[in-house]
């Protein structure tokens, strides 16, 4: 099997309600998604500014859409995302990480970070 190649770029998108605090990741499809129908994506996340000692920790697992909301995330904290491209056994290098920080009042960020 061919060597599953790193994703592209994430996109992160930011929001803040008063119901609910969310960040909102969506990535390229690896270039060798078309020839893996079966291929999969996990999210990992890490608290505080990307790079830092902080590991990142597999938040979602299995995904074939390419987006995730997390939910899990409180305001006025930064999280740092990578994803990883998965078929079978065989994962991906992490792909760039991005950060985000949900705000304390509503409002919605955009960052587009490319590799």
């Amino acid at each position: 099997m061919k060597q599953i190649i790193s994703l592209i770029a994430l996109l992160l998108m930011s929001t803040y309600s008063l119901a609910q605090h969310s960040i909102t990741l969506t990535w390229t499809a690896s270039s060798d998604a078309a020839a893996n129908p079966s291929m999969t994506y996990n999210v990992w996340r890490s608290s505080g500014v990307c790079g830092a000692a902080s590991p990142m920790v597999q938040v979602a697992t299995g995904l074939t859409a390419l987006t995730y909301k997390d939910s899990a995330v409180a305001a006025a904290q930064t999280w740092c995302y990578g994803v990883t491209a998965q078929v079978g056994t065989a994962i991906s290098p992490m792909s760039n990480e991005v950060a985000g920080t949900v705000p304390l009042a509503g409002a919605t960020v955009l960052v587009v970070v490319a590799q």
